[in-house]
């Protein structure tokens, strides 16, 4: 089973560690998207993995295999990892079927097994084409069925969907995780687009500090974070300060019901789409200090009084355009649990 086991990975470049005791677990046929900000190590993370990198120690084991340890360094070639890069990288005086089937060797590199993956990545009929009659989309089509060509038994993503339009980029993100789950493919997608990781992956890792703060399914990297770095990060938060005894907590948008029974001072995370707007009078008064409408779905931003002064709030509203006005007064409640993280 092609299982990605990393641990305790090192590297720097002569500076501070880029990867700092890293460790990372990726199930055999699943795909892991490794979520973090720019300069955070995601790239160097997977170049290592890759083998283009050698680690300064730790660990990593493909499909039961060590290919880094201490003393030891497998080759890139001899890792079986396919890796399709930004902006599709195809040798431009290649094919189509040419670059699809630059990975295979001998018997292997024939028409059929090239046809099969053109389809599979939607590209049926494409052979003969040469890179620059394709759109960006079709190229990352293209750069993914050449790294899976000689059947990896990992698949290492880094960030190949920055460079196309956002609704080329839903289109192409759908067809690449259709592609890698019909093949059973393990993968690793690194990005730093929330919406990207959360609805592509099986498993979400956010990385800080050149190590992975957590590692859990979308749903629940979502709903519960493990602290309140994670939980800004992934998706839009509203922080509120509270102070928690057991189940409940008092804040400024009113008494909320926490996850884990909990006593004391801290902060709780609530989700603009908890927070629904009713009719001044009933609910915590606000404010409509600003409405932005996204088509699908549209923002409202209010003031709630506080302790401190007005405590600005978002709130996610699903379908047509806001029916409030800027200055109105208006009422909201929270709907759900929240989760708590203590004062340091």
């Amino acid at each position: 089973m092609s299982e990605l086991v990393v641990e305790g990975l090192v590297k720097s470049f002569g500076g501070p560690r880029v990867l700092d005791g890293l460790d990372l677990t990726v199930p055999a046929g699943a795909l892991a998207a490794v979520l973090g900000p720019s300069g955070c190590g995601k790239t160097t993370l997977l170049r290592v993995v890759a083998g283009f990198e050698p680690a300064d120690s730790g660990t990593i084991v493909i499909e039961g295999t060590k290919v880094a340890a201490a003393g030891r360094h497998v080759p890139p070639e001899r890792r079986r990892v396919g890796v399709v890069p930004q902006e599709g990288a195809l040798f431009p005086h290649l094919t189509v079927a040419g670059n699809v089937g630059f990975g295979l060797g001998g018997r292997r590199k024939n028409s059929a097994r090239i046809d099969e993956l053109l389809e599979l990545v939607g590209l049926a009929g494409f052979a003969n084409r040469m890179p620059y009659e394709l759109s960006g989309g079709q190229q990352q089509r293209v750069a993914l069925a050449r790294a899976l060509a000689p059947g990896p038994a990992l698949v290492l993503l880094d960030e190949p969907f920055s460079a196309l339009d956002t609704g080329l980029r839903a289109a192409v993100r759908e067809d690449v995780r259709t592609a890698l789950r019909a093949t059973g493919a393990t993968a690793v997608l690194v990005t730093h687009d929330q919406e990207e990781a959360l609805s592509m992956a099986d498993l979400v890792a956010v990385m800080d500090g050149g190590r992975i703060a957590q590692v859990a399914s979308p749903g629940e990297l979502y709903a519960a974070p493990v602290d309140l770095g994670v939980a800004t990060f992934v998706g839009d938060a509203v922080v509120l300060d509270v102070v928690a005894s057991g189940t409940r907590a008092d804040s400024a948008l009113g008494p909320l019901v926490l996850r884990e029974a909990v006593h004391g001072t801290g902060r709780v995370v609530v989700r603009p789409e908890q927070i629904t707007l009713t009719d001044a009078g009933s609910g915590i008064p606000a404010t409509v200090t600003a409405t932005v409408f996204y088509g699908h779905d549209a923002l409202v931003r209010v003031d709630v009084a506080g302790s401190d002064g007005p405590v600005p709030v978002a709130i996610r509203r699903l379908g047509a355009p806001t029916d409030v006005s800027i200055g109105e007064n208006v009422g909201v409640q929270v709907v759900g649990p929240v989760s708590f993280y203590p004062t340091a």
